[in-house]
């Protein structure tokens, strides 16, 4: 049962017309409906990743433009959800995203620059991890 509420609950951050269902089980708080709380949790949870987006992809934002980047990097959540507990794995299939993104189409986007930027992002994970794994067998911290 609980499985099902979480599957519910994320299908409702992800599609407005799932939250409906997903309403009905949140309390109202503090004087806030449930489709009020429901909307400033959702809002977080957009805000977050297009941060995350921005933060892997600042120069793709540069380029863009802020405005164009954020309803870029909202469509990008709403059709991609993250597939792994880990946020810098986010965001690995926007080259593609963006390349089959009609808005996008009359952009200065090099062609590379989303996948070129997810390489090096996880490349860059990866040493520290490494990085990090080496200095705890050898004894520091």
């Amino acid at each position: 049962m609980l499985r099902e509420l979480e599957r519910k609950f994320l299908d409702a951050l992800f599609s407005s017309s799932a939250a409906p269902s997903i309403q009905r089980v949140i309390e109202a708080t503090d004087g806030r409906s449930a489709e009020a709380a429901f909307a400033v949790y959702r809002g977080s949870v957009y805000a977050g990743l297009t941060a995350a987006l921005s933060a892997v992809y600042p120069v793709c934002r540069k380029l863009v433009g802020q405005r164009f980047f954020d309803a870029m990097a909202e469509r990008f959540i709403t059709t991609t959800p993250s597939r792994s507990p880990d946020l810098t794995d986010y965001g690995g299939e926007i080259a593609d995203f963006v390349a089959d993104l009609e808005p996008a189409a009359s952009l200065p986007l090099p062609g590379g620059c989303g996948a070129a930027r997810v390489g090096l992002a996880s490349c860059l994970q990866r040493r520290r991890c490494v990085e990090l794994e080496c200095a705890r067998v050898a004894g520091g911290r």
